[in-house]
Parts: structure tokens; C-alpha cells; sequence
């Protein structure tokens, strides 16, 4: 069972500060939680979730297997419906809850004097006192609880206090070592009298359980030494007596951890590893795992396999695993019954403590659970949930260009305009369409009047900006207008608002703010270390199974008045107007720790070490930081082929010698490799060769085939290391990825297609190299295509851009805008010939085709084409081999997989010669349909579509859908037209779009 099929989770809360959503009482710290697994886990006390909800048995819940066996036996009751055993258990932990589970702190008073709340007396500085600290509720589950600290003489706090229990021991009150020895000596006398150190688990089944040679120091528990009983086994049911066996394996491991937790430290757990040759986890859940398997059942030997990797318990699977941490492969080595040695403990290394010097080591056969119904998760003490809707802006003057006449309020008004969208012209000039000022300020300043006349532009007062939010701009400017050559004419505005919307949800330079999303902007800052890293970062990740983007920000932070920590974390998945943003935000650290668990998050995510981040690796399948600029500042294959990029045409007009520059990028070509999850270590482009993808592509055919045919498992994985042999992938990072899936298999065929363009793109460049004058001029040539840039003034330039903004409400319009920046006229030098066989079908449109950049040289040198049969003989096109079109530019835009780092994308509009056409509404069958006799091609009709009224016929006879969109508002299924024979397809022109992305800014 993998981690996203539990329908519940639970683990202890590591706070005072998680709040029941059910009851809206606080979660002590320490105390059993569980929730829902949804996106956004809403905790609960156990008592309050299964009166509300209801399970069918244990192995729905994740994490069972780590809790303590009472835990474990509680919610076995409340699944058999012993509600009333377990009530009377739920009813005892949450009476007292208000009282036990506050935080409490002993400590001297080191300035003014405190007053007792028990006998008002004054607490002078230097003497002894323990504070006592509420948290309770307000507004609503959702809020912050409040806190009030109480301070007590330890005498009155005992007898103020006389039914407290304190979880473990009066040692594990915060600043119990920091007193002296004598205070320390007296305060556990005072406070130990009658207090619970914890409640036992009595056993339901036997009234012994036998902890195999672990003992406490403190708390013996007595052992039945009858030999008689002992030999004497009960005959009962085989799951019965598991069950029990786990039950005796669960409190054997929690009395170890317990005694390892309160007395030895990171350091000495550490060392206590190497003693017994076992590796040592820089995780500290996974450092105490270690250490009380080793002394619980014996130190783990060395991999059978490999004879090198360390063994380490996975409870997601309930088996031993190898760890091959750093290593090039994985090994898949798993067991249930690995080899041990005896624990041993070096006497000399651990005088201190007091269950290690007694402790003697005693072989117990560990007892597994059922496969998969454990997991231990992170600590979520609060989260929430915001819809996009709620925290939208719109932006009235996106797109405009304001210019200010005069210097009265001048910075609020760029800031009111800026944040509305518009932009501020320095200088009056044509590309401004308004100014702002007022009739003082148009009196002292006559020459910026003047020009502003000159160049009939309107001019509007201040209260325009506040205004224009509530109406039309050209009628709200009228209305504020204070230019005498405008008034009653009528205002002329040639642009058009491209009405944009922005939730600014990620903001990737404001790394010093606080985000207030976290809701705690006011009594928080980000913490800083004094090597000037700031525990702050928004991080963008790219879906296999979609085009879009989400986007990540964490943030480490530190109270103002306190030494309290808080990590929080900020989801931006999906982007329409309903969907949500997920807030976690997790408590209690101290200012190491949640540094660390900054640096663990960072790590999950990334694979990168944070502190590490100016050497940045991306890696396959993991996110990249937005705010890192030198990813591949030592690659020296990428610095090779940057220099080509990096020099200057003579001969090629600017704009033409840019669009050269962005196809061949070879960064964009890296990426798009660790896209396709190929380890770039071990593979330079320039060892991956056409006959190489090939063959390996033929590997991937026969592994195909052996998954479908069930072969055994020897001979898969012999075909797997063939495959891989070829192209290495990077499988630390992503062991779903290898192929068992056939699905998964598939979708590596179709990165084998993509990368044989990155590869034609790589040997182009590879022939000028060496070129000293004008390599990117031998670029152009060697593409066989002449390119040349529209004017924005042109005739076709305008009716491209309306063929553009008739989309521009699509589906993700409130996740990003497109905007055209340059259209180039392309005429391959071979299209013409080809196409003439098909010039005379009457029925010709101008349509989009969408690619990733990295693959439009290969595009533009040899055309619209399918891919060779030996790289895709079996690849499942939607309708059939064939090329792809639509008449709505989006659908295209999507195929270029733009991202905040890389926003440009690069689109080809195309003359087809559809002719007579097979139309279908419903088609779903996952290949090509029969065409009837005499029809050329193939429409599938989407939800929506162009308004065919709206058609424009150009001079040649090429009809451009420039019609209203109109159909289904939500409907995402556009118009798709395929046609099966190339020669039908010429290449017209590339279209340079822009992304910009709503939900993240630079501001």
C-alpha cells in the first residue's frame, strides 16, 4: 500500500499548539492525534475522530505500527466498537487536558520581581519559580490560540496544581537542567510525591509483557519468574497470538527509545552506530530507528547483494531495505530476515547513562505487520486552506503607460499605478497613453504640457487611479479629464487592457518578508545564519502528468519576543478560481532545529542542500528555486556551447539573431534532458547519439512486451540494465521511474522521440564550434530556412495578434497570460515542393502547432514529420500517427511546457490543406479513425471553437479563424485537426509568446 492509498493518518503531536478540529480543544503535547489523508491534514484527538468517523480495520492508518501499544489497543476498541471501554479512556485524557498539557518552565527570576498566583506573595529575583503556560482557543478552530503565563512558588504551584500529571518525568519540565543540583534534588522531592510518570498499559490478553533484558533505571516493572507459567503457551487463535507478540515487540521498542531519549545524546547515538559498524542517519527520526532496532534485535550486517550498502527497516513496506546513499544504482535488495550481529555497547564511551551501563543485549526475531500500513508523517501543527477567488486583484491598467506631469505626490501615484498594472514612461512620448497631473502642477510645468498637446494626449487628475477600478477606463477618463485639447472631443486610447488578474500568491524576491498568507507577519521575521543564508525560498515543480507548474514557498521563522521557531510551508497547486492554497505551518522548534527541518524540507523537495544552493544541481523529478541564477555555472559542456550563443551576428537582424540564441540554448537542452529523468552526469549530450536512443528505444519495445506477458521478474531485469546501459537514468532520485509500468514505459518512449531533436539541435551546433567569425550566422544557414521579422505595424502582424487574443480567456487565464513579442515570416526552402501536390485543396486554414523550444531547429531544417518507425513504432497517438493542429492558440501554448524560469515559448502557425474533412463530436478510441473515400484529414469537434462567421480569408486563399470563441465557458476540449500525410502541412510562420505567470512576481 503506497502512502497515498491510507485513508487516515496519525502520530503524536509535537506541540501544545495543534487545536482538535471537532472539539476545538487544544491537542496536548505528546498526545495521540489522527486525520483525514487529504491534501491538508486537520488533526484531531483520537476520541473526537472516531465519533465521527468510522474504519474498517487498522491497516487503513498510517503509522499505526510506530504508536505505543496502549494507542495501538485504544483504537483497536474503537474500530470492534468497544465504544464504551474506549469512551471512558477518551473521557480521561480530555478532562484534563486544559490542565496537563500546558507548557510548563522552571527557572530563576533574573530581573523585576513576579507575583504567585496562588498566594499573591512577590517572587524575588534570584529565587526558584515554575511558570505555567495557557494556550486556549479564539475566533474559531482556525485561529491562533492565545497564551497567558502564570508564576508560582514551587510549593504553591504543588499544592495549586495537585491533580497535574506530567508526561515522562519531572526532568523533562523545560529548564529542569538548568538549575543547580541542589534546587534540582528538592524540586523532584516536592514534585514527585504522588505524580504519574505514565499510565501502564495493562495487557488484555496476558498480565506480563517480557522486555528481553531492557530495563528502567527508575521504573522496574516486576517479571513473573514462575518458570511454570512461562513454559506454558495459551492455545489461541494464530492472529491472536500476533497480535499479542506485537503488542510485547511495540512496548519493547518504546521502553528503548524512551530510556534513549532522556538520556543520551545525538552525539552519543552516533557514536554508538560506528561502534557497531552501522550507518549513521543525519535524519533524527531515522537515527533513533536505527538505534533501537540494533538493541532491540541485533546490528544489521552489510547488503548480501551489493556487500555494501547498510540495511535499514522501511515501515512503509514492512521489510528490510538497502540504502545505497550517494551511490550511481540503486540496489533493490529487500528482506524480512536479514543477518545480525549482537549490539555491543563501549563501556568507557558511556558512564552517564544509567540504562546503557545495565542495558545487556538479548537476540528477540522482530514480528511484522501487515505490508504497508505504517508511515510516519511531518509535524503539521496548523493548516489552512484559501481560495484563489478570495485574495484575487484584478488589474484595470495591465497593459497601459502612463507618463507624470509635475512632482506633488509623485511616488503614491507610481505605486497606485504599478499596482493596478499600469507602467510610468520616464518621458512623454508616443507609447504613452495617458497623463496624471493636476492644474497647479500643468501651470508650473508648460513644457511637458506642451508635448503632451502635441501629441493629443489626455490628461486626468489624481482621483482617476482610485476611480478607474469601479468603470470603463476611456469613460472614467473623460470624467477626471483637465486638458483643455481633449474636453468634450472625446479621449482616443489606441491600446487595448488586456485585462489581467493576479492573486500574488509567491513573491520570489520579497525573501526578507514574512508571507502573509502564514498569518504571522506581525511577530515574525526570517531568520538569517551568519553566513548570510536567508531560510526563505519559492520553489516551482513540473507535473509529469500535466503542463502546469506549482508553485512552493518556505520559510523558517523566529518570534520577536522569543526564542519560539516555526517552519512554514505555502502550496500553490492548481490555478483556477476555486481551488485552493494550502498553508501549513509547523510549531515548536527551537532555532537549530527548525533550520534543520528547513534544510531536510529543502532536501525532500530539491535534492540539493540548502546551505549548498549556490552550487545548485537540478535533478530529475525534483524542484528548482526561482531565485537561483547559476545552476550550471560549472558545466563545462554548457559553458563550451554558451559561447556561441553569446556572440553577435553582422549579418542577421537583432531580433532574428535573439530568436538564434533562444533555439539554441543549450541550457534549455539540459533541462529538457533531467526533464526526461536522464542522469546528465553520467550522459553529456554529446554522448547521446541517434543509433544510441534507437537501440535503446528497442529495449524499451521488448521490455514493453515482457511486462504484458508477465515474464519473470530475472529476465525483466535483464532487459531493464540493457536499457539503461544505453541511456543511464537517474534513478536515485526516481526509483518509481523504472519499468515496471507500462504506462511509464510508453511516456520514456515519447522522451526518446523529443530528445532525438535536442540531438540533430546539438550536432548543428557541433559543426560550428570552432567557427571564429559569425557562428550564429552559420546556424541560420544551416537550418535551410529563410526567417524574417514581421513589423508590428503590419497588416499581419495585427491579424495574428487578434487570432491570439481571441483565446486569451482560456481555461488557466487566471494562472497565466500569453503575449505575442515577435512573428517571423518562415519559408523553408523545400516546403514550397512538397506541398504543391496539395495546394489545390480548397479547404485551407492557417493553424496552430505547438512544441517545446528545443525542438524547433529540428522543426525548421527538416520540417513537419513523424518520427522514424524505429523510435515509435508503438507510441499511442490520441487519433493515430499524424500531426496535430488547433484553430485555439492555448491548446498549443501548453505543448511548450513554458516555466517561470524559462517563460518564453515558441509557436508555428501553419497552412494546411485540409480538404475534405472527416468530422467526429465523441471520438475516444486511442487511434487512427477510418477515413471515408475522398476525405483528407481528420477533425475531431471540441466544446469550443471559433465562430466560423468570423472567418478571414487572406489574399492566397488561407482561411485564419479569427471568430468570437464560443461553446462551453469552462470547456477545455478545443477543436484538433490531424492530417496523416506531411505534405499537407507548410510552416508559415513562429510565433515568440511570453508567459507570464499570475500567481508569482519579482516584486
Amino acid at each position: 500500500m503506497t502512502e497515498s492509498e491510507f485513508s487516515v493518518k496519525a502520530q503524536y503531536s509535537k506541540s501544545n499548539r495543534s487545536i482538535c478540529k471537532i472539539c476545538h480543544k487544544k491537542i496536548g503535547k505528546g498526545s495521540l492525534r489522527l486525520a483525514l489523508s487529504d491534501m491538508t491534514l486537520v488533526w484531531n484527538h483520537c476520541g473526537c475522530f472516531f465519533k465521527k468517523y468510522t474504519l474498517p480495520n487498522v491497516e487503513e492508518i498510517d503509522g499505526f505500527a510506530t504508536l505505543r501499544l496502549e494507542d495501538q489497543e485504544k483504537i483497536r476498541k474503537y474500530i470492534a466498537a468497544d465504544i464504551e471501554n474506549a469512551a471512558s479512556e477518551y473521557v480521561e485524557e480530555t478532562e484534563h487536558l486544559d490542565q496537563d498539557q500546558d507548557d510548563l518552565l522552571i527557572s530563576y527570576v533574573q530581573k523585576d520581581c513576579e507575583k504567585c498566583t496562588k498566594c499573591q506573595q512577590d517572587i524575588h529575583q534570584g529565587e526558584l519559580y515554575v511558570g505555567r503556560t495557557s494556550y486556549k482557543p479564539q475566533n474559531g478552530s482556525m485561529s491562533a490560540p492565545s497564551n497567558t503565563t502564570d508564576f508560582y512558588h514551587p510549593q504553591c504551584f504543588r499544592s495549586a496544581c495537585n491533580t497535574l500529571k506530567i508526561e515522562n518525568s519531572i526532568e523533562s519540565i523545560k529548564g529542569f537542567y538548568n538549575l543547580n543540583k541542589i534546587d534540582q534534588s528538592k524540586l523532584a522531592e516536592l514534585l514527585r510525591s504522588d505524580v504519574s510518570i505514565r499510565k501502564l498499559f495493562i495487557d488484555i490478553y496476558f498480565n506480563t509483557c517480557q522486555h528481553r533484558g531492557v530495563t528502567n533505571g527508575k521504573d522496574k516493572r516486576k517479571q513473573d519468574t514462575d518458570d511454570d507459567q512461562v513454559s506454558k503457551k495459551p492455545k489461541v487463535d494464530k492472529e491472536i497470538y500476533k497480535r499479542m507478540t506485537l503488542k510485547e515487540q511495540t512496548e519493547l521498542l518504546w521502553n528503548i527509545y524512551d530510556n534513549l531519549r532522556r538520556e543520551c545524546t545525538r552525539e552519543v547515538m552516533e557514536k554508538m552506530l560506528l561502534f557497531n559498524k552501522q550507518y549513521a542517519p543525519v535524519d533524527e527520526t531515522t537515527l533513533y530507528r536505527c538505534c533501537v532496532d540494533g538493541m532491540a534485535f541485533g546490528a544489521l550486517k552489510c547488503c548480501p547483494v551489493c556487500t555494501e550498502g547498510q540495511l535499514y527497516f522501511d515501515y512503509k513496506i514492512q521489510c528490510y531495505t538497502c540504502l545505497r546513499a550517494g551511490d550511481d544504482s540503486s540496489c533493490q535488495y529487500t528482506t524480512q530476515k536479514p543477518e545480525r550481529i549482537p549490539w555491543k555497547i563501549p563501556e568507557e564511551r558511556y558512564i552517564q547513562s544509567s540504562f546503557l551501563k545495565q542495558f545487556k543485549f538479548e537476540p528477540y526475531e522482530r514480528i511484522f505487520f501487515n505490508a504497508g500500513t505504517t508511515n510516519q508523517t511531518g509535524l503539521k501543527v496548523r493548516s489552512w486552506t484559501i481560495l484563489r477567488k478570495d485574495i484575487i486583484k484584478k488589474k484595470p491598467l495591465a497593459n497601459f503607460h502612463f507618463a507624470i506631469i509635475g512632482n506633488s505626490n509623485q511616488n503614491q501615484m507610481k505605486k497606485e499605478i504599478e499596482e493596478f498594472g499600469g507602467k510610468i514612461d520616464e518621458k512623454i512620448s508616443r507609447n504613452t497613453d495617458l497623463c496624471i497631473s493636476s492644474h497647479v502642477e500643468m501651470i508650473r510645468n508648460k513644457d511637458k504640457v506642451q508635448q503632451a498637446q502635441a501629441l493629443n494626449l489626455p490628461v486626468v487628475n489624481e482621483s482617476f487611479i482610485t476611480a478607474v477600478t469601479n468603470g470603463d477606463l476611456k469613460n472614467v477618463a473623460m470624467k477626471h479629464n483637465i486638458a483643455s485639447w481633449t474636453d468634450g472631443k472625446g479621449i482616443n486610447i489606441k491600446r487595448d487592457a488586456s485585462d489581467q488578474v493576479s492573486t500574488s500568491i509567491i513573491k520570489v524576491m520579497e525573501k526578507t518578508t514574512v508571507d502573509p498568507l502564514s498569518r504571522l507577519d506581525d511577530g515574525y521575521h526570517i531568520i538569517a545564519d551568519a553566513n548570510g543564508n536567508i531560510y526563505s525560498t519559492v520553489l516551482e515543480a513540473k507535473h509529469d502528468t500535466s503542463d502546469i507548474c506549482s508553485f512552493y514557498k518556505i520559510q523558517a521563522l523566529e518570534r520577536h519576543d522569543s526564542l519560539i521557531c516555526c517552519l512554514i510551508v505555502i502550496t500553490n497547486i492548481k490555478h483556477q478560481l476555486n481551488d485552493k492554497i494550502d498553508v501549513i505551518v509547523e510549531d515548536g522548534y527551537s532555532k537549530e532545529e527548525v533550520k534543520m527541518a528547513f534544510d531536510e524540507k529543502y532536501f525532500e523537495l530539491t535534492g540539493n542542500r540548502f546551505e549548498t544552493s549556490v552550487n545548485f544541481k537540478k535533478k530529475a523529478g525534483k524542484m528548482y528555486p526561482l531565485d537561483t541564477t547559476n545552476i550550471y555555472a560549472k558545466d563545462q559542456e554548457i559553458q563550451k556551447y554558451n559561447q556561441i550563443i553569446k556572440t553577435k551576428s553582422n549579418k542577421l537582424e537583432s531580433n532574428v539573431t535573439k530568436l538564434m540564441k533562444l533555439i539554441f540554448d543549450i541550457k534549455l537542452m539540459k533541462n529538457a534532458i533531467i526533464d526526461f529523468k536522464i542522469d546528465v552526469d553520467k550522459n553529456s549530450i554529446g554522448d547521446l547519439t541517434k543509433q544510441r536512443i534507437e537501440d535503446a528505444s528497442q529495449w524499451l519495445d521488448t521490455l514493453e512486451t515482457m511486462v504484458l506477458e508477465k515474464e519473470k521478474k530475472r529476465e525483466i531485469k535483464k532487459a531493464k540494465n540493457e536499457f539503461t546501459n544505453l541511456i543511464a537514468l537517474d534513478l536515485d532520485l526516481s526509483s518509481n521511474f523504472y519499468h515496471d509500468n507500462v504506462n511509464i514505459i510508453r511516456a520514456t518512449k515519447y522522451d526518446l522521440e523529443d530528445l532525438l531533436d535536442i540531438v540533430f539541435t546539438y550536432n548543428l551546433m557541433k559543426q560550428v564550434i570552432y567557427v571564429m567569425k559569425d557562428p550564429l550566422h552559420m546556424l541560420y544557414k544551416s537550418l535551410k530556412t529563410d526567417i524574417e521579422p514581421l513589423q508590428h505595424e503590419s497588416n499581419t502582424f495585427k491579424i495574428i495578434r487578434k487570432y491570439a487574443e481571441n483565446s486569451r480567456n482560456h481555461p488557466y487565464s487566471n494562472y497565466f497570460k500569453l503575449k505575442i513579442e515577435e512573428v517571423f515570416k518562415i519559408n523553408r526552402h523545400d516546403d514550397d515542393e512538397k506541398f504543391q501536390s496539395h495546394s489545390s485543396y480548397s479547404n485551407r486554414m492557417l493553424l496552430w502547432h505547438g512544441s517545446r523550444t528545443v525542438n524547433s531547429a529540428s522543426l525548421l531544417s527538416r520540417g513537419m514529420r513523424f518520427y522514424p518507425p524505429k523510435t515509435s513504432s508503438k507510441r499511442s497517438y490520441m487519433y493515430g500517427k499524424g500531426v496535430y493542429l488547433t484553430d485555439i492558440m492555448w491548446k498549443s501554448a501548453m505543448q511548450c511546457q513554458a516555466s517561470f524560469a524559462y517563460p518564453t515559448g515558441l509557436l508555428l502557425l501553419c497552412e494546411v490543406a485540409l480538404g475534405s474533412m472527416h468530422e467526429l463530436k465523441n471520438y475516444k478510441d486511442m487511434a487512427r479513425p477510418v477515413l471515408p473515400k475522398n476525405t483528407h484529414s481528420f477533425k475531431r469537434i471540441g466544446d469550443v471553437a471559433p465562430d466560423p462567421s468570423g472567418n478571414h480569408v487572406l489574399e492566397n486563399g488561407i482561411i485564419v479563424p479569427l471568430g468570437e470563441i464560443k461553446g462551453v465557458e469552462t470547456g477545455t476540449k478545443c477543436n484538433e485537426y490531424v492530417v496523416y500525410d506531411v505534405r499537407q502541412v507548410r510552416i508559415r510562420y513562429m510565433v515568440q509568446v511570453k508567459f507570464n505567470f499570475t500567481d508569482v512576481s519579482l516584486d
